[in-house]
C-alpha cells in the first residue's frame, strides 16, 4: 500500500525518470557499452544501474550527477 501510494505522489518523477532511462539505454546501444561497463564508469553497482534502466528507482541529482 505505501508503494502505491508513493507512486501516486512522484508520479510525474518517476516519468521523467523513466524517459533519462530510456535515453541512456539509447546511449548506450549507440556506444555499444553493457549495463556493466556504465557501472563501472560511474563507480556504482550495476544493481543500481539495472534498477535505474528498469525504472525502479526514483532518480536523484546526485545520481544523475
Amino acid at each position: 500500500m505505501e508503494l502505491e501510494e508513493y507512486r501516486k505522489e512522484n508520479r510525474a518523477w518517476m516519468d521523467k525518470s523513466m524517459d533519462i532511462a530510456l535515453r541512456i539505454l539509447d546511449i548506450l546501444e549507440e556506444k555499444g557499452m553493457s549495463q556493466n561497463d556504465l557501472a563501472i564508469a560511474v563507480e556504482v553497482s550495476r544493481q543500481q544501474i539495472s534498477e535505474i534502466l528498469k525504472g525502479h528507482e526514483n532518480l536523484t541529482l546526485k545520481t544523475i550527477s
